[in-house]
């Protein structure tokens, strides 16, 4: 009898795991459309607000990416923030991932590919579009001057 209550605790824990998953999920998805439809309004403070708070609901590389690239849209200090973004990112990638892509590695194959620190699987396609603005990054806050306007914005809330 103690088994079977036990069997049936579980079984009730992983169902309540199992809605909290989806929901998390469906409140991700929610945010990550409402933050794709606000950058194409040309609302970048907005898309990045709902790609934050679509990546604290359930985070995801892709998720990750947009959030780094309205920061880099937004310029200024906040093209420290994606160039951060960008590097955190991939710092799970090594020498041997480089090699694979240089040799003709397609996008789409199924390759195992590394981690990022968060533990999120990132694919090369993905990677090399990370190194590509992370450069552009680098290159536009080597372009903001300190102590501008611009250089002293604020980043968005991610609210």
């Amino acid at each position: 009898l103690d088994a079977a209550h036990t069997a049936a605790e579980a079984a009730g824990e992983d169902a309540t795991r199992a809605a909290a998953v989806h929901q998390a999920v469906a409140v991700a998805a929610a945010h990550y459309r409402a933050g794709m439809a606000a950058n194409a309004a040309a609302d970048t403070e907005a898309a990045a607000g709902h790609f934050g708070a679509s990546l604290v609901a359930w985070p995801a590389v892709a998720t990750l990416v947009s959030l780094a690239n309205m920061h880099l849209k937004l310029s200024g200090a906040n093209a420290a923030m994606a160039e951060a973004l960008y590097a955190s990112l991939l710092e799970g990638t090594s020498a041997t991932d480089e090699l694979g892509e240089a040799d003709g590695e397609s996008e789409d194959a199924p390759a195992p590919s590394p981690a990022s620190p968060r533990g999120l699987p990132i694919a090369p396609g993905q990677r090399r579009l990370i190194r590509r603005k992370l450069t552009e990054a680098v290159e536009q806050r080597a372009r903001t001057p300190t102590g501008s306007a611009a250089a002293d914005s604020t980043p968005p809330s991610a609210a």
